[in-house]
């Protein structure tokens, strides 16, 4: 819908003198397209202007483009580049040679193109015109994974993103820009979008993006058709070509991610990522600094930079001078430094046990006037050093934890605060301290959950090379602030083979210069590509023992990491057992002289790299694709958690668990042999409450007995210590026949440490649990059949998942039960608690498929989730909604920190 009356009258009301910093949500009413613009030319692969230089042999300016892992990604990275002359690909091997390539026939059996010019791109889409009728197209909030909800396909030359067809696909999005911000900087800001994105204003090209992983800016004032006042519409379209990518695993399409439009003082601002608080501190002093740039003439003379450190609530703590920044439109931007010690209190140090951060506000300007620019970060003070073991606070620890992939059940690649947290506590639930941004940068959102709740991070790099140096340094500035990150990588595995050392000296240079203090490191298959110079820490994928016996005796003083490791899959619903994999192939994190084991491949599983169909989703996780746990979780709870001590400084922020109990079984009939786990020596088993033989529990706490006999309708495992005395016990009970669809909400809960109610923010997530149970409550694994879902309130469903197999529509209304349960995710529509409403109210011309309000009603209606099923019946949950700044996912975060009441894995029977 157009603006009406009301909303004219806002932009009114908001169109005076513009001072300061302005940040909108710009995720409401885009409308969307599905494919790529039938009346243009098009950019796609019979554009790029290859001619079949299959089997060819090519010298020159040839190099490895490593990870493009079919004939499509290494395709089309070469027709998006205007350098590139020669792509050939075999057995996800890519090669491209550039202008100075030549190619001769030969018989050769790579597949390839050659172009002796690249032709021009093309601008003239009708889909880009201002015009345009776009009436009928989709409306979408972003983020939105538009790939998710396609039909499965077996596709041999493809078994690596899911089965998931990969498209060029539109978006288009009309609004208002404030007359208060004439003569601002005004620019969009796009979290991420995938794969290659073209920007267009009012049918004007502005700007491409070539990267699914980084942020980037579009500016928009000085595109000579923006239209300032309420009077006037302007039309941003996007078009996202997701048809290939850089990496092996399903990754999404379209606007994935967060989008807001911004305006700040033309005359001085900061830049994007320019603000900076080193959190390589000992408490005592902190290095501070600023970038400040003009791009207006309007105003001229100097404008003080200070800042001010303060608590969460908003306690000031201590304020300091940067400096003074002369504004000079025609001179680059200035970085202020500081090295802040006189007036600073002594500063909490952020460890795993007492995860402190502050918020540091940046203001641009003098005081008594309004200010010309104000940004606020948050981050915490620690000190870090990497020798045999990483120490932390000079505390040494031992680091372990997971490698993660970001899609999800029913959503995809989306992400969300909720959804991050859920997967963050979950993660310290099974003993993680340490978290690894596989294989690119994640969303802000996600290291600021981590700050909040303790656990580190490896940042990653995804594309490597020289040519590639924008992204590695887009994850640096705009990541920096953010204390849990310890490590940069550059790269991972077969990426890390492009032009090794040249690309390494260039990565390493940008890290120093931006983040001089933390440590860097890549994730490397043995031997290294990169020379150890370049690394300050040294990771190893997948490797055994001898090759870290080997490293350390030729170099001692290096420090080693087992960075990505134990890969051993099953589906939730296969043997139900423990195999040695986990701990072998965990062993060299161990080692006196190893870090850790901070990659395990991986907490979740995710779409993509299953490799054969009909299979849709990895089985590498310890959870599934829903995040319902598998038996392998709880050898981590086990030998991560509970035999961790609870003094130790390595352990995650988490209560009790002293003690775990488990039958690791479903019930089968006839039921075989009852398998278990426990974190003592030996354990007990009965069957209906008659003991039997006590038996010793393996190195890696997994126990086993006899198949009980047929009529037995219960057993349990009991860990017991030396003496007899039973420490923790688990249940397993036989599903009585009469059954029933039950509903149950998994986030936001108390059981995973998530909160209580969602927040109405427009985009705050729920995961609800759908299982088949008995008049008692029992699951019964063993059901199946399809679920039909509804979602009625302020919310709407998103999506739906259950087996890793399924080939329903993840965003339908129908899915089917996998070992007796679906995962549904519903999502809030109503935003009443984001800032400067009243400027996206008058900013945007749709207001759908989300509805915006300045102020919250004084009891909103929460999210309804209704299921319904021929066998089961039907049931009903509703998810309470608050706008209580209590209830916003980061606070949630920093109230659980201490992980006191996760009992999620406890309550999952399958």
């Amino acid at each position: 819908m157009r603006a009406s009356p009301l909303l004219l009258a806002v932009l009114c009301h908001v169109s005076g003198q513009a001072h300061g910093r302005f940040e909108v949500p710009f995720g409401n009413g885009w409308r969307f397209h599905f494919g790529d613009d039938p009346a243009g030319p098009g950019s796609g692969p019979n554009e790029c202007g290859f001619e079949d230089a299959t089997g060819a042999a090519c010298s020159g300016d040839v190099e490895e483009n490593p990870f493009r892992f079919t004939e499509q990604d290494c395709m089309m990275s070469c027709c998006y580049d205007e350098n590139c002359r020669f792509w050939t690909w075999l057995h996800t091997r890519c090669l491209h040679g550039g202008r100075a390539t030549s190619c001769v026939p030969s018989n050769g059996t790579e597949v390839g193109g050659f172009r002796a010019t690249a032709p021009p791109f093309i601008r003239d889409f009708s889909f880009a015109q201002k015009g345009f009728d776009d009436s009928k197209w989709t409306q979408v909030a972003t983020p939105h994974d538009y790939s998710i909800n396609q039909t499965y396909a077996n596709d041999p030359a493809d078994p690596w993103h899911g089965f998931l067809p990969r498209n060029t696909s539109w978006y288009r999005k009309h609004f208002h820009v404030p007359d208060a911000w004439r003569g601002q900087e005004v620019y969009l800001l796009f979290e991420g979008a995938r794969q290659y994105t073209e920007v267009y204003v009012n049918g004007e090209w502005v700007q491409d993006h070539a990267s699914g992983y980084t942020e980037f800016t579009v500016r928009l004032d000085n595109v000579s058709s923006l239209a300032y006042g309420e009077g006037v519409e302007n039309v941003v379209a996007v078009r996202t070509d997701g048809t290939y990518g850089s990496g092996h695993w399903y990754e999404g399409g379209g606007i994935y991610r967060d989008v807001r439009i911004i305006a700040v003082n033309a005359s001085a601002h900061f830049t994007h990522g320019g603000v900076y608080v080193n959190p390589e501190s000992d408490g005592r002093s902190v290095l501070l600094s600023a970038e400040v740039e003009s791009s207006s003439t309007a105003l001229r003379g100097n404008v003080t930079v200070t800042v001010e450190l303060s608590e969460h609530n908003g306690t000031v703590l201590a304020s300091g001078v940067l400096g003074v920044y002369t504004i000079d439109p025609a001179a680059p931007p200035a970085v202020l430094t500081y090295t802040w010690s006189s007036g600073l209190p002594r500063l909490q140090n952020w460890t795993l046990q007492n995860p402190h951060t502050y918020v540091a506000t940046f203001r641009l300007g003098d005081p008594g006037q309004p200010w010309s620019d104000t940004v606020r970060v948050v981050t915490g003070f620690r000190t870090t050093r990497f020798g045999a073991k990483f120490a932390l606070g000079g505390v040494p620890l031992q680091l372990q934890g997971f490698s993660h992939h970001t899609s999800f059940a029913g959503v995809g690649a989306v992400s969300n605060p909720r959804l991050n947290l859920f997967r963050v506590q979950t993660s310290k639930a099974v003993g993680a301290n340490f978290w690894r941004c596989s294989h690119n940068p994640y969303e802000q959102h996600l290291y600021e959950i981590l700050a909040y709740t303790g656990v580190l991070a490896w940042d990653e790099n995804r594309d490597f090379g020289v040519e590639y140096q924008g992204e590695m340094q887009t994850l640096v500035k705009t990541h920096r602030n953010h204390a849990p990150i310890v490590l940069w990588s550059y790269c991972n595995e077969e990426d890390c083979e492009k032009i090794s050392q040249t690309s390494a000296a260039a990565f390493r240079r940008i890290a120093d210069d931006l983040d001089p203090l933390r440590a860097t490191t890549a994730n490397n298959e043995y031997p290294s590509n990169i020379d150890f110079e370049y690394l300050d820490v040294v990771g190893f994928t997948h490797a055994p023992n001898s090759t870290f016996e080997t490293s350390h005796a030729d170099y001692p003083g290096v420090p080693l990491l087992l960075s990505e490791c134990c890969p051993c899959s099953e589906n939730r619903m296969d043997s139900r057992t423990f195999t040695d994999c986990i701990r072998e192939t965990n062993q060299p994190g161990t080692f006196s002289y190893v870090g850790g084991s901070t990659g395990v491949w991986t907490l979740m599983d995710y779409f993509g790299e299953s490799v054969k169909w009909p299979f849709v989703a990895s089985a590498f996780g310890q959870f599934d694709i829903g995040g319902f746990p598998k038996a392998h979780a709880w050898w981590y709870r086990i030998n991560w958690l509970a035999k961790v001590p609870a003094t130790s400084p390595s352990r995650p922020l988490i209560s009790g668990v002293a003690y775990v109990a488990r039958v690791l079984n479903t019930w089968t009939e006839p039921m075989g042999r009852v398998n278990g786990s426990v974190s003592t020596l030996r354990a007990a088993m009965y069957y209906d409450g008659a003991a039997q033989p006590t038996a010793a529990a393996d190195v890696n706490g997994f126990v086993s007995w006899p198949a009980p006999p047929g009529s037995v309708t219960n057993v349990t495992i009991a860990a017991v210590s030396t003496t007899g005395e039973i420490l923790a016990s688990h249940s397993l009970f036989k599903p009585k026949p009469t059954l029933r669809l039950q509903l149950v909400i998994d986030v936001p809960s108390v059981s995973t440490g998530t909160g209580t109610n969602l927040y109405l923010d427009g985009r705050d997530m729920a995961l609800i649990r759908a299982q088949v149970v008995d008049s008692d409550g029992v699951v019964d694994s063993s059901a199946t059949g399809n679920v039909t879902f509804s979602v009625a309130g302020s919310g709407r469903l998103v999506g739906l998942g259950s087996a890793p197999d399924s080939h329903l529509h993840q965003q339908g209304r129908v899915m089917g039960l996998y070992g007796g349960l679906i995962r549904a995710v519903a999502m809030v529509t109503l935003d009443c608690t984001s800032p400067n409403l009243d400027l996206a109210l008058a900013i945007d011309s749709d207001h759908a498929p989300l509805e915006y309000a300045v102020s919250c009603p004084p009891s909103p209606a929460g999210v309804t989730i209704e299921a319904s099923s021929d066998s089961y019946g039907t049931a009903s949950v509703t998810v309470p909604v608050s706008s209580d700044p209590s209830d916003h996912p980061f606070a949630v975060a920093r109230a659980n920190a201490n992980l006191r009441t996760y009992t999620y894995m406890d309550d999952i029977v399958s």
